[in-house]
């Protein structure tokens, strides 16, 4: 979904809402757009109103990675704190933060611990290099808000489920990330 559009993003999630979708995806820094920025929230607002999710993706990109500037990328829109103040005026909005927002992930730990409407998903990232922070929440307290995903084709769902069952995470925990959480946000539980 394309923010930059205005009035004709609110139009487009009505339509996305009409074909049974379930959700909107934003980059925030391939996109060159702010989250927290009030002129972008009457799309979070026609998202919330149709009972659709929306994802951000944060943390850092591989895109521009290693380039001089970035390719002019900037990571400070995908900080999560950018979707504190979303989340806070958009209480009935599902709020997916992709890739678990390192290398700021404590930040989103706290978002995620402070607004039960914000969700943490582990896809982009190798199962075995998620940092043990993101691991001890994910076992414990946040169980209920971390979603499963692989970031397919950049990892295969093979490897990541293979590097997840090795994290020794207990199985009703593991099916809530992997089954359980996905179901009940996308109303197919």
């Amino acid at each position: 979904m394309d923010p930059h559009k205005g009035d004709a993003a609110v139009a487009e999630v009505a339509n996305i809402a009409a074909l049974g979708l379930r959700g909107v995806k934003f980059h925030p820094s391939l996109q060159a757009f702010s989250p927290d920025d009030p002129q972008y929230w009457p799309i979070f607002a026609a998202c919330e109103q149709h009972g659709l999710l929306a994802l951000f993706h944060t943390g850092t990109s591989g895109i521009g990675a290693g380039q001089p500037g970035g390719q002019g990328i900037r990571l400070d829109y995908a900080h999560p704190l950018k979707l504190d103040p979303v989340a806070a005026a958009h209480p009935g909005l599902t709020i997916v933060a992709a890739h678990f927002g390192w290398p700021w992930h404590l930040d989103l730990t706290a978002i995620a611990l402070h607004k039960t409407n914000v969700y943490i998903d582990i896809s982009g990232w190798s199962p075995r290099r998620i940092p043990a922070e993101v691991i001890r929440e994910m076992r414990g307290r946040l169980s209920g808000q971390f979603l499963w995903g692989s970031d397919f084709p950049f990892l295969s769902p093979e490897r990541c489920l293979t590097e997840l069952s090795g994290l020794d995470l207990p199985p009703d925990i593991l099916n809530t990330v992997l089954r359980d959480n996905a179901e009940r946000i996308l109303g197919l539980a």
